[in-house]
């Protein structure tokens, strides 16, 4: 995954009993504006990659693990992670997740967000092999 193709990435806080706010750019990409059914996120884990992704469906693969699913709280804007991913993930009240998104997820047929810890954010950032040469060589002119 590049940060060409990066649609968002969100940093969010998880609050009292898990519940955390869901930026509308991420609500929106995920759930289907057509939809007249109560908005559900359904949460995965895909043992393979070590990766936890919310959707609209369950995951369809026998290495995808189906944690549950949670409703959307429209007048908070917000949604619970379960117990099971935030065990999985190893983070509670307090700690900080990133909602990302890359442009060929949507290619999967089910739009999907991964939801990742700091050091998972750190170890991609740090094993993009040119980081140095495009982020970081930029200086500020002042």
């Amino acid at each position: 995954m590049s940060a060409d193709g990066l649609r968002f990435l969100y940093q969010v806080e998880l609050k009292s009993k898990l519940y955390f706010h869901i930026p509308e750019k991420v609500h929106s990409y995920i759930q289907s504006d057509d939809s007249n059914q109560e908005a559900k996120y359904h949460w995965n884990y895909d043992e393979e990659s070590r990766m936890m992704m919310i959707s609209v469906h369950s995951g369809r693969e026998e290495r995808s693990e189906w944690l549950g699913a949670t409703r959307w709280d429209s007048s908070g804007s917000r949604i619970k992670m379960p117990k099971e991913a935030a065990a999985i993930m190893d983070v509670e009240q307090g700690d900080c997740i990133y909602l990302l998104t890359h442009d060929d997820m949507k290619k999967a047929g089910t739009p999907s967000v991964f939801v990742w810890d700091f050091d998972r954010i750190e170890r991609a950032l740090l094993s993009v092999p040119s980081m140095e040469d495009t982020v970081f060589s930029r200086l500020p002119n002042f």
